[in-house]
């Protein structure tokens, strides 16, 4: 989804001011996303830094789904992790071996995996809000093994579950919002 150029002089279009430059790549609407979000996607190149330095995503060369699904993790992260590089939770293993950078691993992240799965589906859900291919994602992601839709994935995932008691997701719609400090899960009543 891209924005409308505004109208100049006699109508004319004028492409969108930009205060600096992105990759060519990042749609409008995803800027407009991580800005909605208090988020600064950066030029640096991805060899330089993570993909999250605990200050900005780096958007170079990337595409939305893959800045779009960075800014998820920042939704669905713990707030004392938001400051850390890759939220963490350690740098993704592909990471590692092409660019040999390794973001630690803060402590023992109990629901690690079930935070990765959260952010892949608010991931999805932004890409749907925001107009964009989110079933290549949805498929990318491994979800059509265990439902074929994502309004199935919303119906019986607990990933739903998740993101519905962070806060993160109303009536099956992203929020631009941040998982709260302490929530307490249904082991914990």
């Amino acid at each position: 989804m891209s924005a409308k150029p505004s109208s100049g002089a006699a109508g004319t279009p004028r492409p969108p001011s930009r205060s600096r430059p992105m990759a060519r790549e990042i749609s409008q609407a995803v800027r407009q996303l991580a800005s909605r979000m208090g988020v600064r996607l950066g030029l640096r190149k991805r060899r330089a830094s993570f993909s999250w330095d605990g200050r900005s995503i780096y958007a170079f060369g990337r595409s939305d789904s893959d800045v779009i699904h960075d800014l998820a993790h920042l939704q669905c992260s713990e707030p004392h992790r938001r400051l850390l590089p890759e939220w963490g939770l350690g740098s993704d293993p592909g990471r590692v071996r092409e660019a040999g950078y390794d973001a630690p691993r803060v402590g023992v992240i109990v629901d690690a995996d079930e935070e990765e799965s959260a952010a892949s589906l608010l991931g999805i859900l932004w890409e749907r809000e925001l107009g964009l291919d989110y079933m290549a994602t949805f498929y990318l992601h491994g979800w059509t093994a265990s439902a074929g839709t994502v309004d199935a994935v919303l119906r019986k995932d607990a990933a739903a579950t998740r993101l519905r008691r962070w806060r993160l997701i109303r009536r099956n719609r992203p929020l631009v919002a941040f998982r709260p400090e302490s929530v307490k899960e249904p082991s914990d009543a």
